[in-house]
């Protein structure tokens, strides 16, 4: 039950925070076959790749989203929704599903331009960093998955989470949403020189106007997404 919760509420935290779906969807085996905390940071941007009209619902700023991974996380969202309370898994109405399609759409698009953003800033965490700010200070959220009835946080439960071969997804979750949160925190101060933990109008008065000049080619309704 614990576990469960834990990947539950580290996917909402990603639904919400995460940068690096798009760059992360062909390097998802970046964690090493001898421990779980082996995490594979984000490397410079790359030329932009080929790719093909019938596998591609779009491309943003040069990176492309392809069908597998919208669907992917078009169903993760969905999912999420639904253990939420949102909706009934079986009973999402058209209108709904238009929703999510948009929302899963405008994740991709901040994801694209969170990363160029932390790259051009040299913001991305190495190895050791990420392993140390989650042993030493992970997210308040995953601190209350892994703490006891009484409020303790445990972090031997947090580390053998992730040293555990038998939890491995649980700890790609894990390293997936606290770098894309520990890095958009940074950027966030980088940009706007705003705490992370409040209000920041100016960080977002920022991503307002990278939206507005991205270089996106939407090719979602070649596909039936309306």
């Amino acid at each position: 039950m614990k576990t469960t919760i834990l990947v539950l509420g580290l996917l909402l935290l990603y639904s919400c925070c995460t940068h690096k779906a798009i760059a992360q969807s062909s390097a998802s085996a970046s964690v090493g076959a001898g421990s779980r905390l082996s995490h594979t940071p984000q490397k410079p941007a790359q030329p932009k790749k080929k790719h093909k009209l019938t596998d591609t619902v779009g491309v943003i700023n040069g990176e492309v989203v392809t069908l597998s991974a919208f669907r992917e996380r078009l169903s993760r969202n969905l999912e999420l929704a639904s253990h939420l309370g949102v909706f009934a898994h079986d009973s999402v109405t058209p209108t709904q599903l238009t929703e999510y399609v948009d929302s899963t759409w405008a994740e991709f698009i901040d994801d694209a331009i969170l990363e160029r953003a932390i790259v051009k800033r040299h913001l991305a965490l190495t190895d050791t960093a990420l392993e140390r700010m989650l042993l030493e200070s992970p997210p308040e959220e995953l601190k209350r998955a892994v703490s006891d009835s009484l409020g303790v946080y445990h972090p031997e439960t947090l580390r053998q989470i992730l040293t555990d071969s038998t939890t491995a997804s649980v700890a790609d979750e894990i390293l997936a949403a606290a770098e894309s949160i520990y890095e958009r925190n940074a950027l966030i101060a980088s940009v706007a020189h705003e705490p992370a933990d409040g209000p920041h109008p100016k960080f977002d008065a920022w991503l307002k106007t990278e939206r507005k000049h991205a270089k996106i080619v939407d090719r979602r309704t070649s596909f039936g997404y309306y």
